[in-house]
């Protein structure tokens, strides 16, 4: 766990970029801004194209005078440029990109010579990447990470002596989750899974998670047979020797990604916040 984690600093909305966009993210994404975009406009059918989007970004996004529009290389090299790194907020950034994208579309639709634009396929992976909670789908930016969704995890999160074993599981599994250079989404799913099996243990005092979902009901927890079926059968995931989990690997042949390992983040936090509830 980083030491901004530790103390507090670094918080979910951060590590999964909801309400933000870190200088790296930045950077990357405007990049692609100009080095995929202009690669579209590399021969003059395209100028026109690029002249209309230009004076559209003059006008609506740096909110200048019509008559002080110069050239397309200005608006994006100088005046666009500034305005990214030192004015923008994080939300006009993806306003941007949505911007991006409607005339991608229309010259997707409309334009039928020259090179078509990777900008959405790079943005794309730029985004999953850096773990932003938005992606590009359907030629605009959407989020994939729900408010609901991350209010589950800091709720669960929340620190409480009781279950202060919990929390490190939890913190473990996020910081497994968030490292950007080397993510490691099997030991997140465990420690997700694990931080499950503390909270159980300690409502029942059983050694394993399997005995403690079966004794939660007569430690005064009554959970529906199916709800309770379903965190068996996850628990059965995390078990199997064939996605080395929890134990080793018969065959190196499964390798979980970041939408299984936030999954399992998520449902193990609404599971543990749903038990304190019935506590």
């Amino acid at each position: 766990m980083s030491f901004s984690q530790r103390i507090g600093k670094k918080s979910i909305r951060t590590i999964l970029q909801k309400d933000s966009i870190d200088s790296v993210l930045k950077n990357k994404l405007w990049n692609v801004f100009y080095e995929e975009f202009y690669s579209f406009f590399d021969n003059d059918y395209h100028y026109d194209s690029l002249e209309l989007f230009s004076k559209d970004l003059h006008t609506n996004f740096l909110n200048k005078r019509t008559n002080h529009y110069i050239d397309p290389e200005e608006t994006i090299d100088d005046d666009m440029q500034n305005w990214f790194f030192k004015e923008a907020e994080w939300f006009e950034i993806y306003d941007l990109v949505d911007k991006v994208c409607d005339y991608i579309y229309y010259w997707n639709n409309k334009i039928t010579q020259g090179n078509q634009s990777n900008f959405i396929e790079s943005c794309n992976n730029i985004l999953k990447t850096e773990l932003s909670a938005y992606r590009i789908l359907n030629y605009q930016v959407t989020s994939i990470t729900d408010e609901v969704e991350i209010e589950s995890i800091e709720k669960a999160l929340f620190n409480d002596d009781k279950f202060k074993g919990v929390k490190t599981h939890l913190n473990s599994a996020l910081d497994y989750l968030s490292d950007r250079q080397n993510p490691d989404f099997r030991n997140s799913i465990k420690e997700s899974i694990s931080a499950v099996e503390t909270i159980c243990k300690i409502i029942t005092g059983e050694s394993t998670l399997g005995k403690s979902i079966k004794k939660l009901e007569s430690s005064g927890i009554l959970i529906h047979s199916h709800l309770k079926t379903a965190f068996e059968k996850l628990y059965a995931y995390t078990n199997d020797s064939k996605t080395g989990i929890r134990h080793a690997m018969i065959k190196d042949n499964y390798v979980p990604t970041f939408d299984e390992a936030k999954f399992m983040l998520v449902s193990c936090s609404a599971f543990i916040n749903y038990l304190k509830s019935k506590l």
